[in-house]
């Protein structure tokens, strides 16, 4: 959270790109409900700090993370990258959470 606090108020900055890595090439590296009973927490705080500041959440999450994606966007989740075609359906996030 320091490291956030410290550059997101930087005038070149239009986004933080948080680093996750919560996937695996058919599903979560844990349980939904480990994910959310101990990251989200925390992520959520690291993205009301960058929304304040009117900064874009971009997050790299490899692999099939379909099972929080809908826990990410309520957070606040601007960009996801990489969308692995290999591993999540393209189609079906584009239909359930828009742009």
């Amino acid at each position: 959270m320091v490291m956030i606090d410290n550059i997101v108020n930087c005038p070149y900055v239009d986004g933080i790109l948080l680093g996750s890595d919560w996937g695996g090439q058919k599903e979560l590296i844990m349980s939904p409900k480990s994910w959310r009973e101990l990251i989200k927490d925390g992520e959520r705080r690291a993205y009301e700090i960058i929304r304040k500041a009117g900064k874009d959440v971009f997050v790299h999450s490899c692999g099939d993370i379909h099972q929080i994606l809908g826990d990410l966007c309520e957070m606040g989740l601007d960009a996801l990258n990489p969308v692995q075609p290999e591993c999540m359906d393209i189609c079906n996030i584009k239909k359930k959470y828009g742009h």
